[in-house]
């Protein structure tokens, strides 16, 4: 077999499809060496084959974000950004015999192309910007492609090739947001940031941020690799630059001038669990 496994958390990447699969094992203790890459069980699937008889099969399947519940969180805020659209996701097999009881081909295909509603979710931190959720909305085009080709010379010999395409395009994977406001501490400010979500096409993060007012200003950096080494270990670091003059202030007036940054590391011991380790460094 091949290592499928995506570059982000090291988790199977998605190159079958379903209507295509024959049958599945799902082994959990006493693994071979032989699979290795492997943190908990391995699964494996068997596609089909043709027959000495032609067989297919068609399916359509209809999704659509309004069709499941709105989540908690925006429940709370009596807020509902579910995208009002019916996607489709179509598959289509064929197989049967190119020579009976010798020759048998097989082919596959799936095309997908789904959206759904996101939201920004930054945890507030020291320095960081407004943590307020930016509705967006998520799209995916996909077109999957299998080809098979079965040859039995004799009865006990057996060689077969296959043939896997995937191709894959994701929207709204940069995020661009602007603002400004009014507030007691920072009085008129304006803020700015992107973000990308594959940044160098391994799955990096990529996140600039600024902000500039009449008593702060901030300024930062950051980029997150979720998979060093080809190992699931998440490696990042962030670099920034604080300002804060709160001289006219009447209360506690202060003023900083910081120039920061700092690196992390984590870890899964779990599904739910991960260590993390970092360190930070300000002047």
């Amino acid at each position: 077999g091949v290592v499928v496994n995506e570059n982000l958390r090291g988790q199977p990447h998605d190159l079958f499809i379903e209507d295509a699969i024959e049958e599945t094992t799902i082994s959990t203790g006493n693994i071979s060496a032989e699979y290795g890459r492997f943190t908990g069980g391995v699964v494996n699937a068997l596609t089909k084959s043709g027959g000495n008889d032609f067989h297919g099969s068609f399916r359509v399947t209809l999704n659509n974000d309004r069709w499941t519940s709105n989540n908690a969180f925006d429940r709370a805020l009596d807020r509902d950004n579910r995208v009002d659209e019916v996607t489709e996701v179509y598959e289509e097999t064929f197989g049967g015999p190119a020579w009976k009881d010798h020759i048998w081909l097989f082919a596959a295909g799936r095309q997908a192309k789904l959206s759904d509603s996101r939201e920004t979710r930054v945890a507030q931190r020291p320095g960081d910007l407004d943590p307020t959720p930016t509705e967006y909305v998520h799209s995916t085009d996909e077109r999957r492609l299998e080809g098979k080709l079965t040859i039995s010379p004799l009865a006990a010999w057996n060689f077969v090739a296959s043939y896997i395409d995937v191709k894959f395009e994701e929207q709204n994977r940069n995020q661009f947001t602007f603002g400004g406001g009014v507030s007691g501490l920072e009085g008129t400010f304006i803020n700015a940031s992107f973000s990308t979500a594959n940044f160098l096409g391994q799955g990096e993060t990529l996140q600039l941020s600024a902000q500039s007012g009449r008593r702060t200003k901030n300024y930062q950096i950051a980029i997150t690799e979720p998979y060093l080494f080809d190992r699931p270990i998440t490696a990042g670091f962030d670099v920034y630059k604080r300002e804060t003059d709160a001289s006219t202030l009447s209360v506690g007036p202060y003023v900083t001038d910081a120039l920061g940054g700092g690196v992390k590391f984590g870890y899964p011991v779990s599904e739910i669990t991960s260590v993390d380790v970092g360190l930070n460094l300000e002047s």
